[in-house]
């Protein structure tokens, strides 16, 4: 997705960025959740795995929502086409 984003717009690039930054820390925290879960115990384990889950489904959504946008993008024309760059 990374190497797409090349193609965007200032406007689109700056959107994609944002986005990127707040996927970025989302997924810290996930994996974050994922080493206290390795190390949790038999009690603590149930707990951990749903802030697992939430973190994971938070993950997604953000995740959902840049690719959603980066099509709103492409459909609108926010991308440039090879040698359209300055």
């Amino acid at each position: 997705m990374k190497t797409k984003a090349k193609e965007l717009s200032d406007d689109a690039k700056r959107e994609f960025n944002k986005e990127m930054k707040e996927f970025q820390k989302k997924q810290e925290v996930a994996d974050k959740k994922l080493k206290d879960l390795k190390s949790a115990s038999a009690k603590a384990w149930e707990k951990i795995k749903a802030e697992m889950e939430s973190a994971i489904d938070e993950l997604d959504k953000q995740y959902n929502k840049m690719v959603s946008r980066f099509q709103k993008n492409i459909k609108q024309g926010k991308v440039y086409s090879a040698g359209e760059k300055s």
